[in-house]
């Protein structure tokens, strides 16, 4: 049986007022937050889990470049900074050299790969190891935020990633975590990059190497961040194998 009153109602000959909110602002912000928390940290495993497209590899002959280990190939081409500044925008091109790298394991073998297994040297002496996506579109991002004039009641929260190279291999080992926290403090800063920024940095992930274990040829963009760049400078990128030893290209125009 249902026992609800209407507002207006009455019972027992008095009127019946409807029930007034409870002050829970408190509870509904803090849940607020938490549902904002887990939709940022969907967000990051979303971007994370579709940057392994790529490009399509072209035959190891039609790179500037191409050397063979024992159990596979590396090609390598510079893009050149016009295409760099159509593809990206121009400031990726004066900031950085944009090489694209094929990756071809031999048949019944499956390699390892990541950024920090490439290293860009010049002519000029200068030595560079890629950026991440996130690092190449902070040039679209701002600097220097202006943070809110008061402490606020706030909640934080969100993923974590780092690496370190370990002493026993000699290669880059990599670990995600997660952190949240509620206090007093100032919010993290808004970067106003917007859309065009987020659009960038979802195009180079995209477009970039892909990373990780793979028994399957594949390709993309690795960005080498530069001090200036030097008209006629040549280049030459180090693949550091991940059993021990490194291999050179050439990457002469």
């Amino acid at each position: 049986m249902d026992f609800t009153l209407e507002a207006g109602a009455r019972s027992n000959g008095f009127p019946v007022e409807p029930l007034a909110p409870r002050k829970n602002s408190r509870i509904v912000r803090m849940l607020i937050r938490c549902a904002l928390i887990l939709a940022g940290a969907f967000a990051v495993l979303l971007a994370y889990a579709g940057e392994s497209a790529g490009v399509i590899p072209q035959d190891s002959s039609r790179y500037q470049a191409h050397r063979d280990t024992d159990d596979t190939t590396i090609a390598a081409s510079l893009l050149p900074p016009d295409r760099t500044g159509k593809l990206f925008t121009s400031d990726v091109g004066k900031r950085y050299i944009v090489v694209e790298v094929a990756v071809y394991p031999k048949p019944g073998h499956k390699v390892d790969i990541h950024l920090l297994d490439f290293e860009l040297k010049s002519a000029s002496g200068e030595k560079s190891r890629p950026a991440n996506p996130e690092e190449v579109a902070a040039i679209w991002r701002q600097t220097k935020p202006q943070l809110p004039n008061r402490v606020q009641d706030v909640a934080q929260g969100g993923a974590a990633y780092g690496s370190a190279v370990n002493p026993a291999t000699g290669r880059a080992e990599h670990a995600w975590g997660t952190y949240a926290g509620e206090g007093m403090g100032y919010p993290l800063p808004v970067y106003s990059g917007g859309p065009g920024a987020n659009a960038l940095e979802a195009k180079i992930r995209s477009l970039a190497l892909p990373k990780g274990l793979t028994d399957r040829a594949i390709a993309g963009y690795v960005f080498f961040p530069i001090s200036k760049r030097r008209k006629g400078d040549v280049h030459e990128i180090e693949y550091f194998q991940p059993g021990g030893g490194s291999i050179s290209l050439s990457l002469a125009r």
